[in-house]
């Protein structure tokens, strides 16, 4: 399989939507991606999209926080994002947001109404480290507004909102908590020994209802 190292700097455009040769795919309501590796407001490794005009800016975007030093936005990573592997449904970036802190960034489409992702850090320093993962989504909703906020679902703690006739709903796996922080986020702490690896995951659903 044909290994790419594409970089900002090169002629991209990486959209992201369901392969109706492997999954459920509803050609009324299929929502379609763009991952964009800078840019915007905050400037940030997001996936957007506007759910067919049902919104009017979804971005779901990731930051990193060590001790007191957080990033964000991928002009200021330790290495740049790089894109490796890319298909119709599935997106595989690598990049350091912080010196000697790997990240392997995985984007799949399983169906039109879902996007999930991954990220998998690995330390490649010489000493334990402790960094909390942020992932951050930020709604500018059309008809029916309701900005992304915490919410509950089966005792899960997730992030609800409206646009339109849907309620996107974002979640990551392991517990993640709520963070304070200038946009609606969820967090987790992952502790990694010198060359160890871990790993968060996440989801997104766009359906009329939450439940």
């Amino acid at each position: 399989m044909r290994l790419w190292h594409l970089s900002p700097s090169d002629p991209l455009s990486l959209r992201l939507a369901a392969d109706g040769r492997l999954g459920k795919t509803d050609y009324a309501d299929d929502q379609i991606w763009e991952l964009a590796l800078g840019g915007g407001d905050p400037p940030a490794l997001a996936l957007r999209t506007a759910f067919g005009l049902r919104a009017r800016d979804m971005r779901i975007f990731p930051s990193f926080r060590e001790g007191e030093s957080a990033i964000t936005n991928p002009a200021e990573f330790a290495s740049p994002p790089v894109v490796e592997q890319f298909f119709v449904n599935y997106l595989r970036l690598r990049f350091q947001p912080l010196p000697a802190l790997e990240v392997k960034a995985e984007y799949w489409a399983p169906e039109s109404h879902a996007v999930a992702g991954r990220f998998t850090l690995t330390n490649r320093g010489d000493e334990p480290r402790t960094v909390r993962v942020r992932l951050n989504a930020v709604l500018r909703p059309d008809e029916n507004p309701q900005v992304m906020a915490e919410a509950r679902i089966q005792d899960v703690i997730v992030l609800e909102g409206s646009t339109g006739n849907l309620h996107p709903v974002v979640f990551m796996d392991g517990g993640a908590e709520v963070d304070e922080s200038p946009f609606p986020c969820l967090g987790r702490d992952l502790a990694l020994p010198p060359g160890g690896q871990a790993a968060v995951a996440w989801g997104h659903g766009g359906l009329s209802s939450a439940a």
